[in-house]
């Protein structure tokens, strides 16, 4: 990483022991970033800060990273989090940067896994514990992500305070309330369900290990934006590593608050289209199969990855269970098909 390309600046107050790397993303997202560490700052991630190296990186934006955002980066490394930001001058696409934010954070030998989020991601208690605990505890897999609540700005000093108190939106924009806001929805009770086998994990929050990244092929920095994560989670898969969704905590994500600020600058329907064609021709989907490749490759490659062992952190405790192959019927068909 040469000085002219990212600068690179570095919070040593902080002092990793060993643990977890979080990388964050932007584009101009500012009062996103600002937010969410915040939300860094009052959860309970149920692992020690010394064991939490968090990195922001501006994706090249010409209004940088907030003051705001460095002096609670600052504050952070009061509490003992280690923290960094990368500010690069120059924009590389959301792969780019999720490839660049991953080897920065490997690039320290004390780091075993990376979470990855978008900043328009608001979090809860546990949330780490949990993600890594699945890592460290289940057969190797392509990469753990988290569900989700929906929220708007209106949302977020309630999900700083106290997330337990907010009461989640519905996706929907055509929903609306008379305030103009999404209408909302009940919360849903806490969960010990065992973690979801899928194809790839949700792009806005999820994690893998060293180990995972280092047989991967990387985030295709040509996709510029979206299916990069598709990608990455259908070669591992290809390798006998399905993902997971875990079932608890239920993290909160803003609708698509990440391309809507920069909207006037990136056609994100026009990059979409783009990046799905890509992943097909990566992965020979047929043509019919082009406006939803998933229901090509998921039974190509996950109809034969046999039953695994996970581990997750639940309500209730630590809880483990075989999984079986998945069971969904295209699956099921493939399996049938070749016995």
């Amino acid at each position: 990483m040469g000085g002219n390309v990212l600068q690179e600046l570095l919070f040593l107050e902080g002092q990793l022991v060993m643990g977890v790397g979080v990388g964050i993303a932007t584009y101009g997202g500012h009062f996103r970033v600002e937010s969410l560490l915040q939300s860094f700052m009052y959860r309970d991630h149920g692992i020690d800060p010394s064991e939490i190296h968090i990195v922001v990186s501006n994706d090249g934006h010409p209004t940088g990273i907030s003051d705001k955002s460095r002096e609670l980066a600052y504050q952070l490394c009061n509490q003992g989090f280690v923290a960094s930001i990368l500010d690069r001058t120059f924009n590389i696409g959301v792969p780019g940067t999720w490839n660049e934010l991953t080897d920065f954070l490997f690039g320290d030998p004390r780091v075993s896994s990376v979470f990855l989020l978008n900043d328009d991601v608001m979090l809860e208690d546990y949330w780490l514990r949990n993600g890594v605990y699945f890592l460290e505890h289940s057969d190797p897999v392509g990469a753990v992500g988290f569900d989700c609540y929906w929220f708007d700005p209106p949302d977020v000093p309630g999900l700083i305070e106290n997330p337990l108190l907010v009461q989640p939106r519905n996706h929907d924009k055509r929903d609306l309330d008379a305030q103009g806001l999404r209408k909302h929805i009940a919360r849903r009770p806490d969960s010990n369900a065992p973690p979801g086998r899928v194809m790839a994990a949700n792009g806005f929050a999820f994690g893998f290990t060293r180990d995972s990244w280092d047989i991967s092929e990387k985030f295709p920095e040509e996709f510029i934006a979206f299916h990069e994560e598709s990608h990455q989670a259908t070669f591992m898969a290809s390798k006998g590593r399905p993902s997971y969704i875990i079932k608890w905590p239920v993290l909160w994500h803003q609708w698509s608050a990440t391309f809507h600020d920069c909207r006037k600058e990136i056609n994100a329907s026009a990059i979409m289209k783009r990046s799905r064609k890509l992943y097909c021709e990566k992965w020979g989907v047929p043509e019919k199969f082009s406006m939803s490749p998933f229901d090509f490759t998921h039974p190509k490659y996950m109809a034969m990855i046999p039953e695994r062992k996970v581990a997750w952190m639940a309500p209730a405790g630590p809880m483990e269970a075989i999984d079986p192959p998945c069971q969904c019927p295209w699956c099921q068909e493939v399996r049938n098909a070749g016995s």
